[in-house]
């Protein structure tokens, strides 16, 4: 179990125990700024989502994994979900009002989906259906997407 922890600037790794889970330790290994950190994914490495980009970290530091420019350019993430299968990672946008895939490995944007409605509270994706579910305050949104 990983934990975000924007107070402090860590990442505490739980490890399971018979009973539930242990002590956290810090795995970063550097000093990162987390106050604008938004969202956490793991998939062997450590996804961030600030507000303005996403990091990802594997054993504690920085990769040179960046992502490419988004168009347009004015946007606010505000969560990251990295499915359990497939080679995308999905940022929701709040302020272009959209879902954007990008290639995991390279930071490419693959394609940007439109959100039918205002005020997404959070989503997820299958990629087996090809669905991206969104939350709303009352109800729940299903938008099918091709894959690329």
């Amino acid at each position: 179990l990983y934990l975000l922890d924007k107070t402090n600037n860590q990442v505490w790794k739980h490890n399971a125990t018979t009973s539930g889970f242990g002590n956290g330790t810090g795995w970063l290994k550097e000093d990162v700024n987390l106050r604008n950190a938004v969202g956490l994914s793991i998939d062997g490495s450590v996804w961030i989502a600030f507000t303005d980009g996403i990091r990802q970290y594997v054993n504690g530091a920085e990769s040179l994994w960046r992502m490419q420019s988004i168009d347009p350019a004015d946007f606010r993430l505000r969560e990251l979900v990295i499915p359990a299968t497939g080679s995308s990672l999905f940022v929701l946008d709040e302020m272009g009002k959209r879902v954007i895939e990008m290639v995991k490995d390279t930071g490419k944007i693959l394609a940007q989906y439109p959100l039918p409605a205002e005020q997404i509270r959070d989503f997820a994706v299958d990629p087996t259906k090809k669905e991206i579910l969104l939350l709303t305050n009352s109800q729940l949104l299903r938008l099918t997407y091709e894959k690329k």
